[in-house]
């Protein structure tokens, strides 16, 4: 049971390198190698809780934290073969209250079957943990120690063959304590010149017109690569719609992200800033992800409203995840709209 979680990360990560690169075993042994102080951990903290010297109070508490890495590893390995990303301290604080909502909407019976069958599995481990005595006779032969010992320097020698700078998509076999470490890096604040780096003014070419008002639809999908497009990169022809519009209007060949998520996103297209703040301020630290650019003088719904136009806000998400829609009601949107309208009743998600 407690290998199952280890194999099934090692697989698929080694089948996901191999299917990029033909190496096959490199994905394997890294995750072996990377994974290996974490395995150690929990095996020597359930060795010493089975000792029959140590105290039940001081095993419980060596059993628990043992679980305790066991469950988040198992949950990291689920999330990276679901959403191919680690399980991070700041996406649990954020997705964590929506989970149970989602999971409901996309279950099936098999689910519901998965989760019955991992019951047992979690009746015994509370049993094994509040248990004096779970595996009595523990000990009592020298095999066990020098098993047990073997192992845990095993794992500790594999911990020392991690080569995290050969593969460009490393952060896969990388633990996921390692990888939150390195994702804490994002509190450093960035320097003066980097921001200052961001000033940018447009050159334009303009000549005089009759003034028109015509209906402006804003479209903005989520995730959208420029590789995906065969007109912004020449690879593959998945938008040949957008593709077509962008030929036949303006198109801005040379333009990047603003930021790395959503709300990243609607800051920089309704406000025209760029979303630089004290990094994890708002979305992991304070729970405002817009903390900052709620007094910005230029807002586009104001702008807009003011020569004539009603503005709408129409979102295929939920408006109360991570404080959107109190955002775009505070920036003066007229309309606001997401997936709980009644005309999407019996829509799949």
């Amino acid at each position: 049971m407690l290998a199952a979680p280890l194999a099934v990360r090692a697989g698929y990560v080694d089948n996901y390198i191999h299917l990029f690169t033909g190496a096959r075993f490199l994905g394997a042994g890294q995750v072996l190698a990377n994974d290996a102080l974490i395995y150690a951990f929990i095996l020597t903290a359930f060795y010493l809780s089975f000792l029959a010297r140590v105290p039940w109070a001081v095993a419980v508490v060596l059993r628990g934290l043992g679980f305790l890495v066991f469950g988040v590893y198992a949950m990291d390995v689920a999330v990276l073969v679901s959403f191919n990303t680690h399980i991070t301290l700041g996406d649990t604080l954020v997705y964590a209250g929506y989970a149970p909502k989602y999971i409901a909407q996309i279950s099936r019976k098999r689910d519901v079957l998965m989760l019955g069958s991992a019951l047992p599995a979690v009746g015994l481990g509370l049993w094994v943990m509040f248990s004096r005595h779970p595996l009595r006779g523990w000990g009592r032969g020298r095999a066990c120690h020098v098993l047990t010992g073997l192992v845990v320097v095993g794992l500790l020698v594999a911990s020392c063959f991690t080569d995290n700078a050969r593969y460009l998509n490393a952060w896969m076999y990388r633990n996921f304590i390692a990888y939150n470490l390195e994702v804490r890096s994002e509190a450093r604040a960035y320097t003066p010149g980097f921001i200052d780096g961001f000033e940018y003014e447009d050159r334009w070419v303009s000549e005089p017109k009759e003034a028109e008002r015509p209906n402006i639809i804003i479209l903005i999908v989520e995730s959208l690569s420029s590789y995906q497009s065969k007109y912004f990169s020449g690879l593959n022809d998945w938008t040949p719609n957008l593709d077509r519009i962008a030929k036949q209007n303006v198109a801005y060949t040379g333009f990047y992200a603003n930021g790395f998520c959503t709300n990243d996103c609607y800051i920089a297209v309704f406000t025209g800033r760029a979303p630089i703040r004290p990094p994890a301020m708002g979305q992991y630290k304070r729970g405002d992800p817009f903390l900052g650019f709620r007094d910005t003088a230029r807002m586009l719904p104001a702008v807009m409203s003011g020569r004539g136009y009603a503005t709408e806000f129409l979102i295929a998400g939920d408006l109360g995840f991570s404080g959107v829609g109190d955002w775009v009601s505070a920036i003066e949107f007229d309309y606001i709209e997401d997936n709980q309208h009644p005309f999407y009743d019996g829509w799949d998600r």
